[in-house]
């Protein structure tokens, strides 16, 4: 890739603060920018420039790989992640393509819960953004009462959280080797040999027991086992969480 922005004599711009911090597996978050980048490169005229920017909200941090390229024309956006479907395609050196790793990066990026986006016009060139939930604001759900799970979350939202949903205690562990929540949420019940087996677990890891747990039984009643969480947690936090149950 290297040697492409040096034969086409591109720059590449970062507008990216110096605190930024990313929860993401680091070796698929740079596969993702690697093929974001050597596509803005590979639609990009010579003398041109890429620009790189990072933003963020209250429930999302953007990744945005800007060129001023070709261009990519509306007829192909709607299956530019298709690679079945997005078809062949030539860059400004006549490089050739079928899109994968537009495809590739997607399923990355949608396994982080997160999602992409492309905005282009023709001959002016194409942006792409990647979508990755805040670390701020996320927030994972083990709810037992599937039936009350939509109500809760979309509660949730409105109180600008991210809900991530687990079916398993078992999926916790990995999802957290993409992203760091602000807290667990769990309803279960109190005598639950998978529940105490999870909470021991958890926080005898060194690299996430920092994550508070809410724990509450399926009447929305705390359980609240010192083994759990700490005091301050439950007075300053679960007063939150009841007032959008």
């Amino acid at each position: 890739m290297i040697s492409d922005i040096d034969r086409k004599s591109l720059q590449i711009e970062y507008y990216i603060p110096e605190d930024t911090i990313l929860t993401a597996d680091e070796h698929l978050l740079e596969e993702v920018l690697r093929n974001l980048v050597m596509n803005a490169v590979k639609f990009s005229h010579p003398n041109g420039k890429i620009e790189i920017h990072f933003t963020e909200d209250e429930t999302f941090q953007y990744i945005k790989v800007k060129d001023y390229g070709i261009g990519i024309s509306i007829r192909f956006q709607s299956n530019l992640f298709e690679p079945r479907r997005n078809g062949f395609s030539l860059g400004t050196f006549g490089e050739k393509g079928f899109g994968l790793g537009l495809s590739l990066s997607r399923e990355i990026v949608q396994a982080h819960f997160g999602h992409i986006s492309v905005e282009s016009e023709e001959n002016m060139g194409s942006s792409f953004t990647v979508a990755l939930p805040s670390n701020k604001k996320t927030v994972f759900l083990i709810l037992k009462d599937k039936e009350k799970e939509s109500n809760f979350t979309n509660k949730m939202i409105e109180k600008k959280l991210l809900p991530i949903s687990c079916d398993s205690y078992e999926k916790i562990p990995e999802l957290l080797d993409r992203i760091s929540p602000k807290c667990i949420f769990v309803q279960d019940k109190q005598d639950n040999l998978e529940l105490n087996t999870f909470v021991t677990k958890h926080k005898s890891n060194i690299l996430y027991a920092y994550i508070p747990i809410l724990v509450m039984d399926t009447n929305n009643v705390p359980i609240h086992p010192r083994s759990i969480e700490t005091d301050w947690f439950f007075d300053e936090f679960l007063t939150k969480m009841q007032a959008i149950t």
